[in-house]
């Protein structure tokens, strides 16, 4: 995750709080998952002080689990507007080995993050607008 946010070229980086999300009765809703059924661990990054809804959950399977399965429920568990007063416009769902990604976001914050997740070697499973704001 680290690496996706220095090479996003984002300005105020230190504005960004990255935490390791416990896989206990609280990952669902940190994590945006359903469940943490098939998860070994997982990471958020999200913004502390931020009027630009920003949130980027990297997760590993655990082995024998299902990677796609993940992403499926990544993308049917998106809240667009998880943030309250404000709501995302995009999302990005990729893998990468053991690993699944969903960024959630808009404007600029957004697009930069999804072209570093990219330039990182990420698989892009599906990308999204937010269509319940």
């Amino acid at each position: 995750m680290e690496g996706i946010l220095l090479d996003s070229g984002m300005e105020g980086l230190d504005s960004l709080s990255i935490a390791d999300i416990p896989v206990d009765d609280t990952f669902s809703f940190t994590s945006g998952l359903s469940s943490a059924e098939g998860i070994s661990s997982g990471t958020i990054c999200s913004s502390m002080i931020n009027t630009v809804p920003y949130s980027l959950v990297i997760v590993t399977t655990e082995d024998g689990a299902d990677p796609s399965a993940v992403a499926a429920d990544f993308e049917a568990s998106i809240d667009w507007r998880k943030w309250v007063c404000v709501g995302a416009s995009n999302a990005m769902i990729a893998r990468k080995d053991n690993m699944v990604l969903c960024l959630v976001g808009s404007d600029i914050m957004y697009t930069l993050t999804a072209s570093a997740i990219e330039n990182a070697g990420w698989t892009v499973v599906n990308t999204l607008s937010g269509s319940n704001m």
